[in-house]
């Protein structure tokens, strides 16, 4: 029996997909000179860590820590125009009263949970926050959910995972959770989803597969 969900942060919980794409072509452009045309060319950042991220554009250490320095700056400046996904606050207030363990597994930092996510005040709705300062290994690893199930003492044949990304759907796979896409907030196309457990159009379809 499902009793614990575990939620992805970014293009999940809070739409912040064109924050991270925008402030990302703002530093390739005035760092490396290079144009991004189709914004799709950087879908492959979203789910993972920025450390790992800007590690395409960078040809060395020293400059991996100026893109990343200047990446987050241009986030800080962008943020304002981050949002709660529609329905996510009343799907969170329901699985608390209805007796759901929660918690959050993200690629985010703490630096970036306390600038970009604490804001929303959706902390209270979570029993345990994973982020990728707590953990070695980062998504897709089983490590990060893994390490809340252990917090939680829950086990993996009980819980759902709720993501956005094909980095999500493999890090589910390989902590033996449960996977249900959140499609609402994903970029990445139908086709990589092909082994979800569950889809969702929009955040009060899991409902649907709680028997709720």
């Amino acid at each position: 029996m499902i009793d614990t969900i575990l939620f992805d942060v970014d293009s999940t919980l809070i739409d912040t997909a064109s924050v991270m794409i925008d402030s990302l072509k703002i530093t390739l452009r005035k760092l490396k000179n290079i144009t991004i045309k189709d914004d799709s060319d950087l879908y492959f950042v979203l789910g993972i860590t920025g450390d790992k991220a800007i590690t395409r554009f960078a040809s060395n250490d020293t400059e991996k820590v100026i893109l990343l320095n200047d990446w987050a700056k241009n986030i800080d400046a962008l943020k304002d125009k981050e949002n709660i996904f529609p329905g996510v606050r009343n799907l969170l207030i329901n699985l608390k009263d209805q007796g759901y363990t929660t918690g959050v597994v993200t690629s985010k930092n703490q630096h970036e949970m306390d600038s970009e996510f604490n804001r929303f005040d959706l902390n209270n709705y979570f029993d345990c926050i994973v982020n990728a300062s707590d953990t070695k290994k980062h998504k897709p690893d089983a490590e990060p959910i893994n390490f809340a199930l252990k917090k939680l003492n829950k086990t993996n044949n009980s819980t759902i995972y709720v993501g956005d990304s094909p980095y999500d759907l493999e890090t589910a796979i390989n902590s033996k959770v449960t996977f249900a896409w959140a499609k609402w907030g994903s970029k990445a196309e139908e086709r990589l989803f092909n082994k979800a457990n569950l889809v969702l159009n929009k955040p009060s379809d899991l409902f649907k597969y709680l028997g709720n």
